[in-house]
């Protein structure tokens, strides 16, 4: 096994240890960890099998496997930075309604 292979694969172990920890303590929301257990339960499982990566890179025509990984994570982050977008558009819309409601109550107390 490739030394680049087992440092990918250690550190999806780590990420899995890492999110379970975080949901454990309250750190970390379930609604959001959902892709991050996606990308760290899918971390070791590509790299235990090498064979599997080099397979889809020839397939998929890359001539370098680990391009394959690069684009992969590339992948995750832009999904990851889009549910994230979404919710802080989501959690902006509130915070200007509930301003919004305060400022009507604040009236009313006047």
């Amino acid at each position: 096994m490739q030394k680049y292979y087992l440092i990918l694969f250690s550190a999806g172990i780590f990420l899995l240890v890492t999110i379970i920890w975080l949901l454990k303590k309250n750190h970390l929301r379930e609604r959001y960890a959902m892709l991050w257990l996606l990308i760290a339960v899918a971390m070791p499982l590509f790299f235990w099998n090498v064979r599997f990566i080099t397979d889809i890179s020839h397939y998929l025509g890359i001539a370098y496997p680990p391009t394959l990984v690069f684009m992969a994570s590339m992948l995750g982050l832009l999904l990851l930075t889009l549910m994230l977008s979404v919710i802080v558009s989501h959690h902006s819309d509130k915070i200007i309604k509930l301003t919004q409601e305060l400022a009507l109550l604040k009236s009313k107390i006047k």
